[in-house]
This record gives C-alpha cells, structure tokens and sequence, in this order.
C-alpha cells in the first residue's frame, strides 16, 4: 500500500492507527452492522482489542485498512484482504468489509473494495474470495454486483449452519 494510503473519488485507504478507536463504535458495536458477525456487537474493550489486532496485521498487500472519507477525515468502515488457512483454500486471499449504516445504499463499499483491488491489480492475490452468511442477503447481493458468484459452503467451527464461499470470475 502506498504511504499515504490508496485514494478513490470519495475515500482513501489506509492501514488503522490507534487514533482509529473513536470511530469503531458506530462500526463494531452498532446491532445492525454487526448482525451477521460470529459475536455481535463489540464492548469498546473487544473494540480496542480489534484495533490492536488490525494494526498488527499490517503485512502488505494482506490486511485491514481503514476506509476514511477524505472530505472530513471520518473513518466510516474497513476492507481487509487475509489468508487465514482455517478460511481459504491455498492459493485464495479473503476479501473482508463492514461499514456504518448511514453509508448504506451509497455506493462507498462499491468504491471502496473496487479501488482496493483496482490498486492491488498485480499483485500475487491468487483467487479473491469473500465468505458470507446466506441470510446476509444485502451482502449477497453486493458480492453479486462485484461479479462473485457462490462457489462452494464452508463449515466454520462454532456454526450451526454452511457460510458461502463467493469467488471472483475471471473476465
């Protein structure tokens, strides 16, 4: 990632600083953000334990990057690229994103996921996948926008039910 962060028309992407915790109330500790998440809403403690774990990941291309408005500097979301092997299939990379409800319906995660792949084209990313709860159906449907089409069902410990695994078609 460059070191001012990747920009797009609206956002710039950039890894998360510690100054980052006031923004992760209305992001990890809102009901409705985090209704498909494995834990629900987050304390502000599990919040500044996110963070911490979200700036140690930093290990480009992989990790979570803040998704900040560059008209007044508000972090209002995050896309994040892993290779968890309890997640991914050798040879995929994880596509990850959550952003504040008032952004919903406006085309910031669109911008924000397209610009980080966009800046990314190149790079050894193997296949883009990006797992998500059937019921999440606004996600589904935004996956689907990006040109994912479910590939296969994931069993991840804990659930009671198969998460789908949605992949990039090549062009």
């Amino acid at each position: 990632m460059p070191p001012r962060g990747i920009l797009t028309k609206r956002l710039r992407l950039r890894p998360f600083s510690g100054q980052d915790l006031a923004a992760l109330p209305a992001l990890l500790g809102d009901a409705e953000v985090m209704a498909f998440s494995d834990h629900g809403p987050l304390t502000r403690e599990a919040q500044a334990a996110w963070l911490d774990r979200a700036m140690l990941a930093d290990t480009a291309p992989l990790g979570t990057f803040a998704a900040e408005r560059r008209s007044d500097g508000r972090v209002v979301g995050y896309v994040s690229l892993q290779r968890s092997p309890t997640r991914v299939d050798p040879g995929e990379t994880e596509i990850g994103f959550r952003f504040v409800r008032d952004t919903w319906g406006t085309g910031i995660a669109r911008e924000a996921v397209s610009g980080l792949l966009s800046a990314l084209d190149g790079e050894p990313l193997g296949k883009i996948i990006a797992i998500v709860d059937p019921h999440n159906l606004r996600s589904v449907r935004f996956l689907k926008a990006l040109g994912l089409s479910k590939e296969r069902e994931i069993m991840l410990p804990g659930y009671a039910y198969p998460d789908h695994v949605f992949a990039l078609t090549p062009a």
